[in-house]
């Protein structure tokens, strides 16, 4: 897995992973007493007042008028105030409530529980008193552990990554599809040109954009023809894609592997393997370690080298087949596969080599020596094989034709894949029949059989009589047959499905009438 792949596609739930540390934490501190911090009260001038006692002990009348000498003057505290009481809050002074805090109080089908409330803290020390001093300490405040940070703590779960797909039906082809696309490539037995040929009739295929998956990354996967013939629609298929031409090429005999640092470190081991200082040619295999971690990423075909340059064909992941041009010190360049020369080029006969490229169908049937063969199966229809005489071990008259009618449940997985492939193309099946053709022969077989009583074995009498049973094997031609089927309605739209020992494969048939006519290579 690529580390680097989830920071460079964004999952879809549009939030950014993050884990909260000590640093997106901060101690907040609310002030929850009511009380004014105040210093206590101390008594000043105009706490008091001056009072003037009589002390004479006489009424004042016409005979006694009070003088200064009459009074004595007090000096009296008149403020009502204590002086030097100061009130700090102990833990006497708080009781802690439960305050509801879920909001459901209005709504009767709801029952609160204790996550419907929150402690809160209430000071029952009395509201403070005019003049009496206090001072804030601990108690009046409510500390609370508070996110600094703003982002919220998530962590990407595979609902971050849907894993998407297109339609799964979207540019799918079957093998005839993709081998129409260099049907007029004629290989010529040298590995590299052939190669070249192959590799360059793909020039401008791109992977499917409707038709893909996407991974737990939200990477995107598009269908491609390279991937299908390996056995995996959506693989990443720049080296499946040079596996692809290999083969078509009829290159056999070096590795190949569908991860391009395997395939190296295979050419490697097996003496395949040219280093970056080497001389390419011409249909060799050039190697990119794009991470300079020592480990191939991609893989070309050369198809030109200069003093200077090697020009290449390579495909891949959301890149269609093109040609590159790469400086012969271009740093990525890991090394190269040196591709071998054929070890049994094809005889030099220009009518072998074209029957050996031209689609099966073409193949010819001379009707002048041919085998023919006919039965009719138990639906009534007559069925009909011809083939060349060379192409059998045995004469026509050793061999029989059998059609056994097969129903659709018989060839359940046949059926899957005959509509999977219709509907692709928007049809459908409306009527199938299955029939399975083979070419027999009678061999008569002597099996000696003991006699009762061997001990008495005369030659009137002998030991063992000779028994014979006929054995049937199954023959099959090792050229082109042609095979028609007698009995259609004329007028239906058909197509003939051919299984063979690789899977199904669609054929084109020829219609005469109430009749068709396929030809192939495999009777199976």
């Amino acid at each position: 897995i690529n580390p680097a792949t989830t920071e460079e596609y964004a999952p879809v739930c549009g939030i950014e992973a993050h884990t909260h540390t000590d640093e997106c934490w901060d101690t907040v501190k609310t002030p929850i007493c009511e009380w004014e911090e105040a210093e206590a009260h101390v008594h000043g001038d105009a706490c008091y007042e001056i009072v003037k006692t009589c002390v004479c002990g006489m009424e004042e009348d016409e005979e006694h008028t009070h003088t200064d000498e009459c009074f004595v003057e007090d000096r009296v505290l008149t403020c009502t105030l204590p002086e030097g009481i100061v009130h700090e809050h102990t833990e006497d002074c708080i009781v802690w409530e439960d305050e509801l805090v879920c909001g459901m109080e209005d709504d009767p089908e709801h029952e609160h529980s204790e996550s419907c409330y929150e402690k809160r803290p209430v000071f029952v020390c009395g509201q403070q008193e005019e003049g009496v001093g206090h001072v804030h300490n601990e108690f009046c405040f409510l500390e609370e552990r508070c996110l600094i940070c703003g982002k919220e703590e998530h962590e990407h779960t595979d609902p971050c990554y849907p894993k998407l797909t297109g339609n799964p039906h979207a540019d799918v082809e079957i093998d005839l599809d993709w081998e129409s696309t260099f049907c007029n490539v004629e290989l010529t037995g040298n590995w590299a040109e052939d190669l070249v040929a192959i590799a360059a009739s793909q020039i401008g295929y791109a992977e499917s954009e409707e038709n893909f998956v996407t991974d737990e990354y939200n990477v995107r996967h598009g269908y491609t023809r390279y991937g299908d013939w390996y056995g995996n629609r959506y693989a990443g298929w720049n080296a499946i894609y040079v596996m692809f031409c290999l083969h078509y090429a009829d290159v056999w005999g070096i590795p190949t592997d569908s991860v391009p640092a395997n395939w190296m470190n295979s050419a490697r081991a097996q003496g395949f393997w040219t280093e970056a200082d080497g001389e390419p040619i011409r249909g060799d295999l050039v190697f990119f370690d794009d991470d300079a971690d020592g480990f191939a990423d991609r893989i070309a075909i050369v198809t030109d080298v200069t003093d200077d340059e090697i020009v290449t064909i390579i495909g891949g992941t959301q890149v269609e087949v093109h040609e590159e041009t790469f400086s012969r010190t271009f740093p990525n360049i890991a090394g190269y596969l040196a591709l071998p020369e054929n070890p049994n080029p094809p005889v030099a006969d220009a009518e072998l080599v074209t029957l050996k490229a031209a689609p099966a169908a073409s193949l010819p049937v001379n009707p002048d020596g041919d085998i023919v063969l006919t039965t009719t199966a138990e639906d009534g229809r007559t069925i009909t094989l011809r083939a060349a005489a060379e192409s059998l071990p045995y004469p026509a008259e050793e061999l029989s034709l059998a059609a056994l009618p097969l129903t659709a449940e018989d060839c359940a997985a046949e059926m899957d894949i005959i509509e999977e492939e219709l509907t692709a193309d928007g049809r459908k099946v409306t009527e199938a029949q299955f029939y399975d053709i083979t070419v027999w022969r009678d061999e008569p077989v002597r099996i000696d059989v003991p006699a009762e009583t061997p001990a008495e074995a005369t030659a009137e009498a002998p030991a063992s009589e000779p028994v014979f049973e006929i054995r049937r094997t199954a023959v099959v031609p090792e050229g082109p047959y042609e095979v028609t089927v007698d009995g259609f309605e004329a007028d239906n739209e058909m197509r003939v499905w051919h299984g063979t020992a690789d899977g199904m494969t669609i054929l084109d048939p020829v219609k005469t009438g109430g009749s068709v006519t396929v030809m192939a290579d495999d009777l199976n």
